[in-house]
């Protein structure tokens, strides 16, 4: 039990949100001790049975997550646990960007709560403080400028769909994973005078800028920071340059592919699958049949592998036509995610 509250006196600055009351719970805010870490995976982790379950983590993870952050999250500010007889068995965090497209602030939050504690009114309450958290940080340092109010869940999550048409969300955005079960791999030869290379620690940062540069105007895309880059090649489970499949044209990345194999989260569901976390062409190469060239490569070495399944996730409104052309290499629809908004007030 954390019984440090003295972040709670910092409640009188412009922005911090006070804590919210609710009968036979106490809320606190992070301190950064060891504990917190740990009540924040035992959180996680409690939710192995859920649906959107990613993975297993450890305090050390999200540790080093955390430190990541930079002005995105202040997690002694963003961050409040909800505890019940002792045990901290909820958490929220909020955190913030500053969307490329449409020029505006996303106030993001992220709500995990133990499923043997779960009750709708705790999740209502833990949202408004988060809501009221990301109001007043917004007017303290963003006054006058446009922002939402953020949210992500599955369509298959009635609790989270609940909550969030309660809470006066609408969603605004669908995000649809994808399935190839490696059957009937279609073959497509590579564009005249590209050439593979394997992915090396010096091509770290312009496989980064490349895939920045393909996706800057997409949907939901954010301004990034070399604190972005510098999360993205932490060490970690899913940071697998190895599997990567990167086109060169001289010495200029044409377009690539970034895969990993997720094995803590596939030993909990009992799978072999991969994921495909980003298909990127740049513009001087796209039309040209890379992309497909890419991703047969891509299943192809993921098969090798005795991975059985890949996964992507596709914006169901993407404008370069995407869609369809993961239809025709072979993927079909697995389940929907949608990305809820509500005018920051």
């Amino acid at each position: 039990m954390n019984t440090d509250n003295t972040t709670q006196s910092q409640i009188s600055q412009a922005d911090y949100a006070p804590l919210p009351v609710l009968e036979g719970y106490r809320f606190y805010r992070f301190t950064g001790s060891d504990e917190d870490y740990e009540n924040i995976a035992k959180v996680v982790n409690s939710r192995q049975g859920e649906r959107d379950f990613f993975a297993p983590t450890d305090a050390d993870e999200i540790k080093r997550e955390f430190s990541h952050h930079g002005a995105s999250c202040d997690p002694k500010r963003d961050l409040m646990f909800a505890e019940k007889d002792g045990q901290v068995i909820a958490y929220c965090r909020g955190s913030e960007e500053k969307s490329t497209d449409e020029e505006k602030w996303d106030h993001l939050t992220i709500l995990n709560i133990n499923p043997n504690y779960r009750e709708q009114k705790l999740a209502h309450i833990m949202l408004a403080w988060s809501e009221a958290q990301a109001s007043l940080r917004h007017q303290t340092h963003h006054a006058g400028e446009a922002a939402d109010y953020c949210y992500h869940c599955l369509e298959q999550m009635p609790d989270k769909m609940a909550l969030m048409k309660a809470a006066g969300y609408t969603p605004v955005r669908y995000w649809d994973t994808l399935i190839h079960h490696l059957e009937d791999i279609p073959h497509f030869p590579m564009p005249e005078g590209l050439e593979l290379r394997a992915a090396m620690p010096s091509h770290y940062r312009q496989i980064w800028d490349a895939d920045q540069e393909a996706f800057k105007d997409h949907w939901g895309m954010h301004e990034t920071s070399e604190e972005d880059y510098q999360a993205w090649i932490d060490p970690k489970d899913y940071f697998q340059p190895y599997l990567f499949q990167v086109a060169w044209d001289g010495d200029e990345i044409a377009g690539e592919v970034l895969p990993w194999i997720a094995g803590p989260q596939n030993e909990v569901k009992k799978r072999a699958r991969a994921t495909i976390g980003d298909v990127a062409v740049r513009r001087p190469w796209r039309g040209k049949g890379l992309a497909k060239a890419l991703i047969s490569r891509t299943l192809n070495a993921l098969k090798l592998l005795n991975i059985k399944e890949v996964e992507l996730v596709v914006d169901s409104e993407n404008p370069s036509g995407a869609y369809k052309l993961y239809e025709s290499l072979g993927f079909v629809f697995d389940e929907r995610g949608i990305s809820w908004r509500k005018p920051l007030t």
